[in-house]
């Protein structure tokens, strides 16, 4: 009978070192969004509230790095770019291009208890700038805006219409919502008299 019980009370230990494991095993595991930076390394903030096509003018860009090494991130994410020269440095009349994107509310759905809720994924209430990060690495693949020669032929017919898909977002009211801390408050007043009715219910109970 001791033995067995010698053996019964190593068997939680044991136990609790093997879910210790596999917690700090998952932990290590984690991603938090930040992979993409490299200690040590400069970025430079790129500011865009407007959907289009961008262009980082060489005299800014001069003295920053090798257009060779050139990188610009969006979101944890490398983005496609066209450098106009292929040499050491940047010079006037050398330039970055790249497609930008305003902020919409992807990162807002964060903020919200139910997603549901949310008022648009397509639209920020917060902010409508999107902040893009240029960086120069020599190491790694590069993404880069594949050009390609213009074709020009005879033989297609030109079509008479086309179909265009736009958005509008009526953004100049925004809904009072919800209060969820006086929900809460109301629900805690609640308990409290709830707590209150019960002691009294027990008093008279005792008193009979």
């Amino acid at each position: 009978m001791i033995k067995n019980a010698k053996k019964f009370y190593w068997f939680p230990q044991i136990f609790s070192v093997i879910i210790l494991s596999f917690i700090a095993a998952n932990s290590f595991a984690q991603t938090y969004g930040n992979e993409w930076i490299v200690q040590g390394q400069k970025y430079y903030k790129v500011k865009v509230f407007k959907n289009g096509l961008y262009k980082l003018d060489g005299t800014v860009l001069s003295g920053l790095g090798s257009p060779a090494d050139a990188e610009i991130w969006w979101r944890g994410k490398q983005i496609p770019i066209q450098v106009s020269v292929a040499g050491s440095s940047f010079n006037s009349g050398d330039f970055i291009l790249f497609y930008g994107e305003r902020n919409n509310g992807d990162l807002d759905s964060a903020l919200y208890y139910k997603t549901s809720n949310q008022p648009h994924r397509d639209y920020s209430m917060y902010s409508d700038t999107a902040v893009y990060f240029l960086t120069f690495n020599s190491s790694g693949s590069k993404q880069r805006i594949t050009t390609t020669q213009q074709y020009k032929s005879t033989s297609y017919t030109a079509q008479k219409e086309f179909t265009q898909e736009a958005a509008k977002y009526f953004n100049n009211a925004y809904s009072p919502g919800i209060c969820i801390a006086q929900n809460i408050l109301m629900g805690k007043a609640m308990l409290v008299i709830l707590f209150q009715l019960e002691v009294q219910l027990i008093f008279l109970e005792l008193q009979k």
